[in-house]
C-alpha cells in the first residue's frame, strides 16, 4: 500500500509540481530574468533527483491556489451529486448514510480491503494532477499572453488560447474524475451488503 500511496503522489503531486516549475521558469526567461535555454539542458542524475524533491513541493504548496482557480468555473458538492447519481442508477438499494459521511465509508473500505480502497484512492489522484495541471496551464497561458503584448506576435496569442482551452479541459476532465471517486465509495460501500440472492431470483417449481 505503501508503494501505491508513493506512486500516486507522484501523478497528484510531482508532475503537476514539475509543469509549474517549468512554467514558472518559462515565464521568467520571458521577462529577462533568467537565461535558460531549455532545448539544451542536461541535468544530472543528481540534479534530476533534486528538481523531482522540488516539484513534489511545488505540487503540494500549489494545491490550495489550484483549488481555488478550480472552483472558479466548476460546480461544489461533489459527494451530494455523485450520491444522487447513485441513488438514480440504482432505485432497488436503500442506504442509511449521508453524502458527508464518504470519509468514514472509505476508512471502512480501507479496513475491509486495501486493495479496493488503493483502486478508488487512483481515481481521486487522477483528479488532483489534472486539477493541478489545469491550474499549471492557466499559468502559462497568461505567460503566452503577456508575451504576446510584449512581442505582438499573434502566434503567441494562438498559443495562449490552446493553454487556456487545455486548462478548461483538464478541469472538467478533473471534476469527472472527482465525482468517480466518490460514486466508486458509495458503490462499494453498498455491495459490501449484498447477498447472492439478492441479485438473482430462482423461479420456484410449482
Amino acid at each position: 500500500m505503501s508503494i501505491k500511496a508513493n506512486v500516486y503522489d507522484f501523478f497528484a503531486y510531482t508532475i503537476p509540481g514539475g509543469f509549474i516549475l517549468l512554467t514558472t521558469l518559462y515565464a521568467l526567461t520571458i521577462f529577462g530574468v533568467l537565461q535558460i535555454d531549455f532545448f539544451s539542458l542536461a541535468p544530472s542524475t543528481a540534479q534530476i533527483i533534486i528538481i523531482i524533491g522540488l516539484s513534489y513541493i511545488l505540487g503540494l504548496l500549489f494545491e490550495p491556489i489550484a483549488r481555488l482557480w478550480y472552483r472558479l468555473f466548476k460546480p461544489k458538492g461533489y459527494a451530494e451529486l455523485a450520491l444522487l447519481e447513485f441513488k438514480k442508477s440504482h432505485p432497488l438499494i436503500h442506504v442509511n448514510f449521508e453524502a458527508s459521511d464518504w470519509n468514514i465509508l472509505f476508512a471502512y473500505l480501507k479496513r475491509q480491503n486495501l486493495d479496493i480502497a488503493s483502486d478508488i484512492e487512483r481515481v481521486n489522484a487522477s483528479s488532483v494532477m489534472l486539477r493541478n495541471i489545469s491550474f499549471g496551464f492557466m499559468v502559462l497561458a497568461v505567460a503566452e499572453l503577456v508575451n504576446f503584448y510584449m512581442l505582438f506576435l499573434p502566434l503567441h496569442l494562438f498559443f495562449s488560447i490552446v493553454l487556456l482551452a487545455f486548462s478548461i479541459i483538464a478541469g472538467k476532465e478533473s471534476d469527472k474524475f472527482a465525482q468517480w471517486f466518490f460514486l466508486a465509495i458509495f458503490e462499494n460501500i453498498a455491495s459490501q451488503a449484498l447477498q447472492i440472492s439478492d441479485l438473482v431470483k430462482c423461479a420456484q417449481e410449482a
